[in-house]
Order: C-alpha cells, then sequence, then structure tokens
C-alpha cells in the first residue's frame, strides 16, 4: 500500500496490480459545437448554400462552353451592336462593310471599357464594405440588422424587376438610358435573392436544389447584364458617329479621281472633266470627307452632310480610282 501526505496526515491509497490508461485530452469526449452553416444528411444550410452551388453551376457552364469561346463570343456580338450604332447614326447599313471578327473585337473594346471598370469598382467596394462591416459588427448584431432590412431589400428588388419588366412594353422612361432596364433587373434579382436567404437559413436543402436555384438568379443577372451591356454598346456606337460628323469641319478634304462618270451628285460635291485627253482619270470629284474603308470599300460623306438630309456615298475600291488628301479649305488645283 501507498501512502500519500495531506494535511499532515497520510492517506492510504489502494495499489492495483496495473497503472490505468489516462486517454489524452484530444480523444476525450465533449459536446460538438453547432453551426448554423454545417451540412447535415439533408441538405445544406444557411450561409454555407452559395458555397455549396456554385463549384456546380461553374462546373455546368465550362461543360456546356469552353470559356475562351464564350469570352470571344461576347466580345464580337458587343464589337457587331458598337458597329450597328455607329454605322446606324450614319445612315448606313453595318453589313455592306462584311466586318470581319478581328473588327469587331477590336471595336468591341470601346463599348466593354467603361462597363468592365465600373463592375469591377463596385465589386471591390461592396467587398471592402462587407469586411469592413464583418470586423465592426458581431454576428448577432448583423444577423439581427439583416432580418430586419431583408423586407426592405427584398420590396425593392421586386419594384426594380417590374420597373425593368415594364420598359419591354415599349414603356418611354428609359428613353434616355435604354441601358437602365437591364441593370435594374440584374440588381433586382439579386437583392430578392439575398432578401430570401434569412428566410431558408434553418431550412435544410439539398445541393441540387440549390444549385438550380442558384444556377437561375445566375442567369437572370446574365441576361440582364447581357441586355444592359448590349445597350451601352449601341449607344456608344452612336456617339462616336456624332463625333465624326460633328467634326466633319475639320476632317481632311479628300479628292476623288477616277476613271468613269460615278454619278454623284450629293450637295456640296462638285464633279470636273479632266479635258486632257491623255489623263489617266477623266473626273474628279471635291467635296468629299473619307470616314472609312473596308474590305475594299470606301464610305465618303458630302462636306454638307447633315443627318437628316445628306447621303452617304459608298464607292467600292478598284484601280480606277485614286484618292488624293489635303488639310481642310486647302485651295485646291483648277486642273486634273
Amino acid at each position: 500500500m501507498t501512502t500519500l501526505r495531506h494535511s499532515g496526515r497520510p492517506t492510504p491509497v489502494p495499489r492495483t496490480g496495473r497503472a490505468e490508461a489516462v486517454p489524452p485530452p484530444s480523444s476525450l469526449p465533449g459536446p460538438v459545437p453547432a453551426h448554423k452553416d454545417t451540412p447535415s444528411p439533408s441538405g445544406v444550410y444557411g450561409d454555407a448554400d452559395v458555397g455549396a452551388a456554385l463549384p456546380r453551376i461553374l462546373t455546368v457552364i465550362g461543360t456546356i462552353v469552353a470559356p475562351t469561346t464564350l469570352i470571344t463570343a461576347l466580345l464580337f456580338y458587343f464589337g457587331r451592336l458598337h458597329a450597328t450604332g455607329l454605322f446606324r447614326h450614319l445612315r448606313v447599313p453595318a453589313t455592306v462593310f462584311d466586318l470581319s471578327l478581328q473588327d469587331y473585337l477590336v471595336r468591341s473594346a470601346d463599348g466593354l471599357f467603361v462597363p468592365f471598370t465600373v463592375s469591377a469598382g463596385s465589386i471591390l467596394f461592396l467587398v471592402w464594405v462587407t469586411a469592413l462591416i464583418a470586423r465592426v459588427l458581431p454576428s448577432t448584431r448583423r444577423q439581427a440588422i439583416t432580418r430586419r432590412l431583408a423586407p426592405v431589400i427584398g420590396l425593392g428588388g421586386l419594384v426594380l424587376i417590374c420597373t425593368a419588366v415594364a420598359d419591354v412594353a415599349d414603356s418611354p422612361m428609359f428613353v434616355p438610358r435604354p441601358e437602365a432596364p437591364g441593370l435594374y433587373l440584374a440588381t433586382g434579382i439579386v437583392l430578392l435573392a439575398l432578401s430570401i436567404r434569412p428566410t431558408f437559413r434553418r431550412v435544410p436543402r439539398s445541393v441540387a436544389l440549390l444549385t438550380l436555384e442558384w444556377g437561375a438568379v445566375f442567369l437572370v443577372v446574365a441576361i440582364g447584364l447581357f441586355w444592359s451591356v448590349g445597350e451601352y454598346a449601341i449607344g456608344v456606337g452612336q456617339t462616336r458617329g456624332q463625333q465624326i460628323t460633328d467634326s466633319l469641319a475639320s476632317t481632311p478634304d479628300a479628292v476623288l479621281f477616277s476613271d468613269k462618270d460615278l454619278g454623284i451628285t450629293s450637295p456640296g460635291v462638285t464633279r470636273k472633266p479632266c479635258v486632257a485627253t491623255d489623263a489617266a482619270y477623266h473626273y474628279r470629284y471635291d467635296g468629299l470627307k473619307l470616314i472609312f474603308q473596308a474590305n475594299n470599300q470606301y464610305l465618303f460623306l458630302p462636306t454638307e452632310w447633315t443627318r437628316s438630309q445628306g447621303s452617304a456615298i459608298l464607292i467600292p475600291r478598284t484601280d480606277s480610282l485614286r484618292l488624293e488628301f489635303s488639310a481642310p479649305d486647302t485651295p485646291k488645283p483648277a486642273d486634273c
């Protein structure tokens, strides 16, 4: 028998045949804290829904279409809309030039620069604000504020969606800003989805259902942004066309020499026959401005061109034509 001393008196301790092993602290049973985002056999809770659904959505998108192909197709589409807006202002169909893929890709940058910059800046601002709120407010306080603001956020999102749908019925409220309805639709569906999340915070849902839900939200957001950026690209093209016509007086003068009579009778354009018998070109046309050239097509505007009355002149590029350029209002020679 072994004795231990306590308060000056020996205390008997029975000796056993072997020492009992004490389990390490890490293996001791204890209560497991519950978390609202912990997956359960029946589904996913709360804030874990986005993390569970997003990888599947990206996988589905990557399976349907390659990212490079998708980006190229989008740039081609927005570049085509930009060209449509530009030539629409000049009263010329964009299809007559048969622009190449490279032409549309280059033009798409002009219509996407501002939307991409604004989108990246907005996302960065929201991330910073969210991180600041998470640092300043405790979790319980944030949840209480979210529950109180959820109905207001949902109502605001619903109003934005209804306003965007009203534009489909040819509502005149968005005439000055045609890109607004698509932006309202994308913003409204995001606000509506965020307002509904607190309701399902404690309701377990399968990953398949969450993938379907957030996939639909992603699709509506993509449609809204597609709509908005497309209208913006057309507007940028029209603005570039207006800049061209506004600066027509400072554009270099183009003198067109032709072997044959081209029959150009637009206001401001003068035709002069070349009387020399050995002249390589028999007609000369003054009062023209070269605006665009693509795929062996010249686009001229007369110096007195106006959008309401002027006519654009499209001439095929051939060996029977010659062009000379000079500064505006420079005296021209009297002969050919």
